[in-house]
């Protein structure tokens, strides 16, 4: 294939594979929430490593490998240690369907152009259109408003995943609008209008964690404007109005909060008696109840019995981390943001970048981003993007046994989705038929 050949089919690949990902609620709307996000990781595991496919043709010369790939292989290492040897667990088939996909989606990124990270901005951007338009459908009642309906980013009766995404856009394009001055006439008026019908949805799907996010990132980005002399007067501001702010938003639904306030001291406890390595990898869902069955034998009160509920998820994901991996692996997470700060000259996909990928670090503190495969997969693509400015380590040069190592890998990974896709069809089938 030439080399011609090869950016075609890739531009075309990545539009075509990132809007399935994006518009893939629509397209199986029968089958259940769970059945769908199965068929959403396996039709990403196949995009990501055919992705690569051309990548590797194209890449004769020296690959260049940067500090951000370094961190996230320690990372990564440090991962696979933690769950083969220091706490083993037995994660779930679909567990690796995702980290898979995620890390040829990673390779893809930074090995990819300055044409293609644009193409991939602009598909994000896309997405963010197609689910306001959607979004906007179910609140209008054209559309049923039923999470299984649209179960990739929420809706209305289930907004924070939705919100969430849309922020992060938000984020995105306030960091080009205030940061970046190379933004010009049309496409000017064209992010000025995305961000504020972002933002609108943002304040019509009424998530706390999502509208609080896109606070503290925009005041980040106007603090960051400020000269010198006023930014020690403007920090105590701004730290007293993001603090005004998050108690308004507790009183907005004090209930809703109370609960999260008593999953995180339960969860806390949780970490106090597993400080060092956790209780493991997705091992939180099996040991809360024990703790929250502790913590109810010994409450008084009714009404702290009403707020803390049944669930699984923490609504905090450095608590999380913390509770299921200890408190030394999640330090290793924190090295790739060392490489965000680091910049004053970068260009506007990476700004774009670093103003998406803290509001989702932000939204994680208040639900649960990384329990949804298109966040994760936003966040991998921002990292992927910093990851090419980022200082370099070595390069070496592509073998044609990796090429093939390649090509085969992705050989089966799309043999292994076309099976999965079979057998969740039939397992969809069987449960309509129940249903009837």
């Amino acid at each position: 294939m030439s080399r011609g050949g090869i950016e075609n089919y890739k531009l075309a690949y990545i539009i075509g594979g990132l809007l399935l990902l994006t518009v893939c609620p629509l397209l199986f709307p029968q089958i259940g929430e769970q059945q769908y996000s199965y068929v959403q990781g396996l039709c990403f595991l196949a995009f990501a490593w055919m992705a690569l496919i051309p990548q590797m043709q194209k890449c004769k010369r020296a690959m260049v490998v940067r500090s951000m790939d370094v961190v996230v292989g320690v990372c990564l290492l440090a991962l696979l240690v933690h769950i083969f040897w220091i706490q083993p667990v037995s994660l779930s088939v679909w567990r690796w369907v995702d980290t898979v996909g995620l890390l040829a989606f990673y390779v893809f990124v930074r090995q990819s152009s300055s044409k293609d990270i644009r193409v991939l901005v602009a598909c994000v951007m896309v997405g963010g259109w197609l689910q306001c338009f959607y979004a906007g459908m179910q609140g209008a009642g054209l559309l049923p408003s039923l999470h299984n309906a649209f179960p990739m980013t929420g809706s209305f009766l289930n907004p924070a995943p939705l919100a969430g995404y849309l922020a992060v856009l938000v984020c995105m394009l306030g960091a080009v609008l205030f940061l970046d001055g190379r933004l010009q006439g049309r496409i000017r008026k064209l992010v000025w209008g995305s961000l504020l019908l972002f933002f609108l949805l943002v304040l019509l799907l009424n998530s706390r964690a999502a509208l609080f996010a896109t606070i503290v990132i925009m005041a980040v980005i106007g603090y960051s404007r400020l000269k010198l002399k006023r930014k020690k007067l403007y920090a105590g501001i701004l730290i007293v109005g993001l603090g005004l702010s998050l108690y308004g938003l507790y009183q907005v639904r004090e209930v809703s909060a109370n609960g999260r306030l008593f999953i995180w001291k339960n969860t806390c406890e949780m970490i106090k008696d597993h400080p060092l390595v956790g209780v493991g990898i997705d091992r939180f869902k099996a040991e809360f109840p024990a703790y929250q069955a502790q913590y109810h034998s010994q409450l008084t009160e009714e009404l702290e019995k009403y707020y803390d509920g049944n669930t699984f998820l923490v609504f905090n994901e450095s608590l999380r981390a913390l509770a299921e991996t200890g408190c030394l692996l999640p330090l290793l997470a924190l090295l790739p943001l060392g490489t965000v700060w680091r910049y004053k000259d970068v260009s506007t996909e990476t700004r774009m970048a670093a103003g998406g990928l803290g509001c989702l670090l932000v939204f994680g503190f208040f639900s649960y981003p990384f329990s949804i495969l298109t966040l994760k997969v936003l966040a991998v693509l921002f990292l992927g993007i910093i990851g090419r400015e980022s200082r370099v380590v070595c390069s070496w040069n592509v073998s044609n046994s990796l090429q093939s190592v390649v090509g085969g890998t992705a050989v089966v990974c799309v043999a292994f989705s076309f099976y999965g896709l079979t057998v969740v069809s039939k397992i969809s089938s069987y449960a309509h038929t129940d249903e009837k």
